[in-house]
């Protein structure tokens, strides 16, 4: 089940946060009768087992040894169910991020919601990230912005053919607007195939490079092409495959929207 997005989540007791449909469960380790599962988005299940619980494995149309009123947590991904019954507690929390301290403003703006605020993330990166803060740690930010797991961070770099440690100070506005319109789009609809993320040693669909892996400032891996993931400054230097993603016209007709949408606004404002 790990690397494969959820499709279920449930735990009826838990008051915590719980994981989004499109969250991907990154790891599973068993610490002395306690099971924990991590999720990309931060989020973390602690099921204390004790000597009464345990968790159960079933394929999706399988029948299950006990009843489901016994069933403290279900989670449902990549045509398994896993069953957590009788566990002495459960519990959900999010990984600890300084991001979120109330000294630090709070958390920044959710790409999750239907309208999510671009201009707010815009002007917490201009006024409040260092310029050397790489990308792909800005994107990891809670106090820059929320609801970006690891799979929305690969997969929107990549369909952006952005180096993810390239460098804050080398984005402009209109870069970063067009960043989060596409990981917006990934967090509100989870694409059919991943490009990047969990393919690690495979060969890149869109110029046949070898997809990499790395870490970010917060320990979480990303994915990505060395091939065709380049910095700004270079990224016309080194052709990319001839067929355009689907990704790129979207952000091509993203960008003749607005421009669409200034042109009707300075004829308003100006006649």
């Amino acid at each position: 089940m790990c690397g494969r997005p959820l499709v279920r989540f449930d735990a009826p007791l838990s008051i915590g946060p719980h994981p989004v449909e499109t969250s991907v469960i990154e790891s599973v380790e068993f610490q002395r009768r306690r099971l924990v599962v991590e999720f990309d988005d931060g989020i973390v299940l602690d099921s204390s087992l004790r000597w009464s619980g345990e968790w159960h494995l079933y394929r999706n149309e399988e029948q299950w040894t006990k009843p489901m009123s016994m069933a403290r947590v279900i989670v449902e991904a990549g045509g398994r169910v896993a069953v957590c019954f009788g566990a002495a507690s459960v519990e959900t929390y999010r990984t600890p991020d300084l991001g979120r301290h109330p000294l630090r403003g709070g958390a920044g703006p959710d790409l999750r919601v239907v309208r999510p605020d671009l201009d707010e993330v815009i002007d917490r990166i201009a006024s409040e990230v260092p310029g050397h803060s790489r990308v792909v740690d800005v994107l990891g930010d809670h106090h820059v912005v929320t609801g970006l797991g690891n799979v929305v961070r690969s997969e929107a770099l990549w369909a952006m053919s952005l180096d993810p440690f390239t460098a804050n100070a080398e984005l402009d506005d209109e870069d970063w607007r067009d960043l989060l319109e596409l990981a917006r789009r990934f967090s509100s609809d989870a694409p059919d195939r991943l490009e990047v993320y969990g393919r690690l040693g495979q060969i890149c669909r869109r110029c046949h490079g070898t997809i990499g892996c790395d870490e970010g400032d917060d320990g979480r891996l990303v994915y990505w092409c060395p091939g065709c993931q380049r910095t700004l400054e270079n990224r016309s230097t080194r052709p990319l495959h001839d067929e355009r993603s689907t990704d790129l016209r979207y952000l091509d007709e993203a960008r003749s929207a607005r421009r669409r949408v200034q042109i009707f606004d300075d004829l308003r404002d100006f006649g």
